[in-house]
């Protein structure tokens, strides 16, 4: 759940996961609890899970990230290249993904939210590595 801060899926529990099945095999589809949770408000913003005693997304820190890394026995250097690397490579990804839906979205509604949920994903992929980078946290 390396994407989970940036997209902030609430609650991000694995039983909120989707599985897709094409052609190339099964594929996870995150974007349940995304397109469910983002963008409404009155929805909870914490996360069904803590991350060292942190539920709340936007509050994760760098400090955060290393010791759940050490509970689970990785390196924290590796574990935050690792995430740092999710973020790289997000954007990318999204703009890919808001090319292709966004040519099936109808114009008003549809469009407006795909819209917002490009931008606030495309902040959080900068906000979130910055409040990671040393010295932070």
């Amino acid at each position: 759940m390396a994407w989970a801060p940036y997209v902030k899926p609430v609650p991000s529990q694995a039983k909120n996961l989707a599985i897709l099945y094409i052609d190339d095999g099964p594929r996870l589809a995150p974007f349940h609890d995304l397109m469910s949770t983002t963008l409404y408000s009155g929805l909870s913003r914490r996360f069904a899970f803590r991350i060292a005693d942190e539920d709340r997304p936007g509050s994760i820190e760098r400090s955060h990230l290393e010791t759940l890394a050490r509970s689970m026995r990785f390196q924290p250097r590796y574990f935050l290249y690792q995430g740092l690397e999710v973020a790289e490579r997000m954007p990318a990804a999204i703009d890919k993904t808001f090319t292709t839906l966004g040519a099936e979205a109808h114009q008003g509604t549809e469009l407006t939210l795909l819209e917002g949920l490009q931008r606030r994903l495309l902040s959080n992929c900068t906000k979130m590595p910055a409040r990671w980078a040393v010295g932070h946290g």
